[in-house]
């Protein structure tokens, strides 16, 4: 189990990482189970769902088939992990947190476009994409939003001069009186060569320049190819691949009461993102993603389930906006408030409790409980080396 962990944890953090459907990932319905992420993360699910089928492989097939003894301790350890995970998990859904901040509740909305990726980024397309988030964000004024989030890239031109749309976006917040978070390309010229960066802008209601965050991990071979100079025939085999650049240090957007971590796209996927967004502060994370690369799969369901992780781990809600689905909002137990469903035009809207926790175990120590398990798989190993060469001698 051990080993499978540190697998895992490689598959995570080696050539730029790719911490896609680890096993934990498995439990996201079972709200009971996901809470121990606030200790021990993700990797403590997938470790305990292996000791859980070695037990069974151990009963069912050694002991029964093959005559086998059944060690009492791996049962006793198997059944006392997996209690008391339940335990706890049922301890932290039921508790009443009595050491958050003084309330603090914000009305959000959430604006997902379902604008088509054959037409998204055509300039001939552009009035439409401002119609369909200028429309769609109008019918929610009477929720009196203080937060309205659109998806990654929702304005598919550089915002930051654009002198026909961007104004209909500071008009919008002004009018509703609301933050609003969206998606934009953008660039900066540095020693006269432009850098083109992957963006969540903030824009305020009283005419306050905008923030933004810039993604820091970018997707390999979508929005940059490494090792560009040794990989230089992957431009002409995928013309899809992009030439963006990472942002730099993690900050979340501050307005006011409002400290909001930016998760951009898959970024949802790396705990380490969204913990430094909470270590900094954050009291709301904000996914914004497009998913309809994926179309009609599994996929933008195990891209929803896997960022809900990020909420447990560290006791903070989630807004996500996703330009096709699904976007939701999900609570500080991995709950989905409510969700969109894939390829459709929706206003989701909810009050959420952003009222600040003490960090985690898990905010605290990051992924602790995977560096042990590394370290008893190498322990592990060395000593079946040692014993079977001292066996040999």
């Amino acid at each position: 189990a051990s080993f499978w962990v540190g697998l895992e944890y490689a598959r995570a953090h080696l050539l730029t990482g790719f911490p896609w459907c680890l096993l934990g990932y498995t439990q996201f319905k079972n709200l009971h189970l996901i809470q121990i992420a606030d200790l021990c993360g993700v990797y403590g699910l997938s470790f305990l769902i292996v000791i859980v089928n070695i037990l069974i492989y151990h009963i069912f097939f050694r002991h029964h088939k093959r005559g086998l003894g059944l060690h009492k301790w791996e049962f006793l350890f198997t059944v006392l992990m997996a209690g008391l995970t339940l335990t706890y998990g049922h301890f932290r859904l039921t508790q009443e947190q009595t050491d958050k901040g003084p309330p603090l509740h914000v009305n959000s909305v959430i604006i997902q476009g379902n604008i088509d990726q054959s037409v998204k980024w055509a300039p001939a397309h552009q009035a439409r994409t401002m119609m369909t988030y200028q429309r769609l964000t109008r019918s929610a004024y009477g929720f009196k939003p203080g937060l309205i989030v659109w998806p990654e890239t929702s304005l598919p031109f550089f915002f930051q001069d654009n002198k026909e749309y961007a104004p209909k976006v500071y008009s919008i917040a002004m009018k509703s009186g609301a933050l609003i978070v969206f998606g934009s390309p953008a660039y900066k010229i540095i020693d006269g060569n432009p850098k083109y960066y992957n963006r969540a802008y903030l824009v305020t209601p009283n005419d306050q320049p905008p923030q933004y965050y810039d993604k820091v991990h970018l997707l390999p071979f979508g929005e940059y190819v490494p090792l560009k100079n040794l990989l230089f025939f992957v431009s002409r085999l995928v013309p899809a691949a992009g030439d963006f650049d990472a942002g730099g240090r993690i900050t979340p957007l501050r307005q006011g009461k409002l400290s909001m971590g930016i998760l951009i796209c898959y970024e949802a996927i790396f705990p380490e993102i969204a913990r430094a967004h909470a270590l900094e502060g954050a009291n709301i994370l904000i996914n914004i993603t497009n998913d309809a690369w994926f179309g009609m799969t599994s996929a933008p369901y195990q891209h929803l389930y896997m960022a809900a992780f990020r909420t447990v781990e560290n006791r903070i809600p989630m807004i996500r906006a996703a330009n096709t689905g699904l976007s939701a909002f999900i609570g500080v137990h991995g709950n989905i408030i409510d969700q969109s469903d894939p390829f459709t035009n929706e206003v989701l809207k909810a009050t959420l409790d952003i009222s600040k926790s003490p960090f985690t175990f898990y905010t605290r120590f990051g992924d602790v409980f995977a560096f042990v398990a590394i370290v008893m798989s190498l322990i592990g190993i060395a000593s079946c080396l040692f014993t079977r060469r001292k066996v040999k001698k």
